[in-house]
């Protein structure tokens, strides 16, 4: 009897880390949110719908909290850890983003390396700025590291 092997083909895939997939779910549900609020939001947005869309951007409606397991589990701490370690959430569990229309910029590779966000209330308060820069963390695998 032979022994016939299968010739098995991998895709290679890029290396993504747990933290790149935490990220990506973020920025996919902003995006969702955007979509979801546009009609709402779209004087705000000088660009068409379809760049959006093939640009990612999306919306902080304050509401991705309710979405993630609670922080009292193992899941949900893991999660929230992550997204706090990143930046993406603060000490205090609120977004960073909150309020913001946000513009993702992706590598070549499609791994998010900063996003930009812009608050869309009409008057904020002295202590916040209209802009929010957020660029990944060196150790979380970003390469914008700077020298003196």
């Amino acid at each position: 009897m032979m022994r016939t092997q299968a010739k098995r083909t991998i895709e290679k895939l890029p290396l993504w880390s747990t933290d790149d997939s935490y990220l990506e779910q973020v920025v996919s549900y902003y995006h969702q949110q955007l979509m979801v609020h546009y009609p709402r939001l779209q004087h705000l947005v000088a660009v068409l719908p379809d760049d959006v869309k093939r640009q990612r951007w999306g919306y902080c409606d304050r509401t991705l909290g309710l979405h993630l397991p609670s922080a009292d589990t193992s899941e949900g701490g893991a999660i929230r850890g992550a997204l706090q370690r990143l930046g993406v959430l603060k000490p205090n569990g609120h977004e960073v983003f909150r309020g913001c229309i946000v513009v993702p910029i992706f590598d070549d590779n499609g791994m998010l390396l900063a996003i930009k966000g812009k608050r869309v209330a009409v008057r904020l308060p002295a202590r916040c700025s209209r802009w929010i820069d957020w660029f990944r963390p060196i150790e979380a695998g970003g390469g914008y590291a700077t020298t003196d």
